[in-house]
């Protein structure tokens, strides 16, 4: 059975993060890049299951950065780093999905992830079982979120830290653009609460005063939170 924490610990690994307890994939596209979009392709059970890197480097945060959306196709107004390189990323992995295939992703990979179905429906009628999200921005506009369907589930961390301080993932909150664009998510969130550790180096401090808290959006924290939901 293949569930959201499986996928979450395939984003960990492309990460090179902690022992997940699927060491043994089974690659059908090792991780690489496909048009400067970082992915792997692992083949667990009877599923496909596509994952995608988030921001990773300068060219990727040169990506997040560009706000005002672009018209892709038929598909809606989306964000240009969400749809930079998808459609060559399309191209070449669907003839290796099986008909039964998953994709996920985590923040500019999240966004990556919602474009890349709306490009496999759009155009080749090729709706993926399931999609999931964790700690993705806004990634286009009303039309565009209309292609990811009920099949998505978009993570998002936020609670309280011990000493009562809120905090939340503070991309999901993004993009802010100018002049004023409507972003919109793909659908609803659904809470998480991975607590950051208090020593995060994400949390980001000036002269002992705490500027911002990129902490809640690292991916380690939502995999340890995400449930073992079925895929199917």
């Amino acid at each position: 059975m293949l569930t959201h924490r499986d996928l979450a610990n395939l984003q960990l690994r492309l990460y090179n993060g902690p022992p997940t307890d699927r060491e043994d994939y089974k690659w059908a596209v090792p991780p690489t890049e496909i048009a400067g979009v970082s992915l792997a392709v692992a083949v667990i059970g009877d599923i496909c299951c596509v994952a995608f890197e988030g921001t990773h480097d300068l060219r990727d945060v040169i990506r997040d950065l560009e706000c005002p959306m672009i018209r892709a196709h038929n598909i809606g107004k989306v964000h240009p780093g969400a749809y930079t390189g998808i459609e060559q990323v399309w191209r070449e992995l669907k003839s290796t999905l099986w008909p039964k295939w998953c994709v996920g992703g985590h923040s500019l990979g999240a966004m990556h992830s919602t474009a890349l179905c709306a490009e496999a429906e759009a155009f080749d009628l090729r709706d993926p079982v399931a999609q999931v999200l964790w700690g993705c921005p806004a990634p286009g506009d009303g039309t565009f979120a209309r292609w990811q369907g009920s099949r998505t589930t978009n993570y998002r961390n936020i609670g309280k830290y011990p000493d009562g301080r809120n905090f939340v993932d503070p991309f999901t909150r993004l993009p802010r653009s100018f002049p004023l664009e409507r972003y919109r998510q793909v659908c609803d969130f659904t809470d998480l609460c991975g607590v950051p550790k208090p020593d995060d180096p994400w949390n980001a401090h000036v002269l002992g005063l705490e500027i911002i808290d990129f902490s809640p959006h690292r991916m380690d924290y939502y995999a340890a939170e995400t449930p073992e939901t079925s895929i199917l």
